[in-house]
């Protein structure tokens, strides 16, 4: 929440509180926790005092070892028949730049592909998002299917070609890991803090959070056919530094570093 983007929303509020409150507040921490270097970047302009720890959000991952049965959000969606599509799933709000996602589709994707829309909505909000669809001439290929979780929500991301969160700020993005942990290729924004660990990787896209971004990156993923071999490395790459056993081996270190430094004032 101290993000720029955060701070400008009801800003005036904020720099208020920020001024009477909540800067001697964080003042008093031994450390402040950031999910990723970038997240910590963005807060140097208020100079806070305490040191920064940069640990990521982990995942369960033996809920991923297991994937669903092929076609399983298929078969749970007969609409989509056997087409492509390309995954959203987030909350549909307008900081995820969902706005960004229809015109990038609509100029990037072959017409054969379906773009998948799914995540919890404001009613007034997804009726605005389905506007965009029909001024674009692409309703009848785009589907909302609501909120997905547990084992349909693990078929939507393993049987997509391709996830795409092209947000215009997140402090992490937990669902682009979940979608790598699945095998999935990516697509996401410099916006998405996440996004500095996915750099040059060969299952990641990253763009500028605006439509030009968003669809010269879609193209490109789509252009690549990523391959069965790219896919393990996506999940190889999770494996290897998004599993909870090993960052709560890490915040013990980090405890341990805390509390020998306060033994020692």
């Amino acid at each position: 929440m101290l993000d720029p983007w955060s701070l400008n929303q009801s800003k005036y509020r904020k720099k208020i509180y920020l001024a009477l409150r909540l800067r001697k507040n964080l003042n008093r921490a031994t450390a402040l926790h950031f999910t990723a270097q970038a997240e910590h970047d963005l807060t140097r302009p208020l100079n806070l005092k305490p040191p920064g720890i940069i640990e990521p959000n982990g995942l369960n991952l033996s809920e991923f070892e297991t994937l669903p049965s092929p076609n399983a959000f298929r078969n749970a969606h007969p609409e989509i028949g056997d087409r492509p599509y390309i995954l959203f799933l987030s909350r549909i709000h307008p900081k995820k730049g969902v706005n960004l996602l229809i015109p990038a589709f609509t100029d990037a994707a072959p017409p054969n592909c379906t773009l998948v829309i799914a995540g919890p909505s404001e009613p007034d909000y997804l009726a605005l998002i389905k506007q965009l669809t029909v001024k674009h001439g692409i309703e009848d290929r785009v589907l909302f299917p609501g909120m997905l979780a547990g084992e349909v929500k693990h078929a939507a991301y393993a049987e997509a070609m391709l996830f795409i969160l092209p947000s215009y700020q997140e402090n992490f993005g937990i669902v682009v890991i979940e979608a790598l942990a699945c095998g999935t290729p990516v697509v996401t924004t410099t916006a998405v803090n996440l996004s500095d660990a996915l750099m040059n990787k060969p299952f990641a896209f990253i763009s500028t959070p605006d439509v030009e971004g968003v669809t010269d990156a879609l193209r490109k993923a789509l252009a690549q056919q990523c391959t069965n071999a790219k896919s393990q490395r996506s999940i190889t790459f999770v494996y290897e530094n998004f599993g909870w056993d090993q960052i709560a081996k890490n915040w013990a270190k980090h405890y341990d570093e805390i509390t020998s430094h306060q033994d020692s004032l």
